[in-house]
């Protein structure tokens, strides 16, 4: 059987600190070549102006912007252990169940 590196215990979930380092690496890159992977497309199709140009310039507009997020949760991650303060904002409530 296959186990992650986090402790996903019903009370506590421990996640791992390299694991989540490596996953916005991850993100980073996948991300990197999709914004290349689209510029590649528009710059190919120069001179040429179509509806596909138009999407894929949708296309990088749109990982542009997660691209901004991605480095930057990589920037707090890797700062993370000279942090004094550590704070995680928009996580959900938990719902209550109603198991009577």
């Amino acid at each position: 059987m296959y186990t992650t590196k986090h402790d996903l215990n019903a009370e506590v979930a421990k996640m791992d600190y390299q694991a989540l380092l490596e996953t916005a690496e991850v993100a980073l890159t996948l991300c990197l070549e999709k914004i290349q992977r689209y510029h590649d497309s528009i710059r190919d199709e120069r001179g040429h102006y179509s509806v596909s140009q138009y999407h894929d310039a949708q296309y990088l507009h749109r990982n542009t912007k997660f691209l901004v997020t991605i480095a930057e949760t990589l920037h707090l991650l890797k700062e993370l252990p000279e942090r004094p303060v550590r704070q995680f904002v928009n996580i959900p409530k938990r719902k209550e169940s109603n198991d009577s």
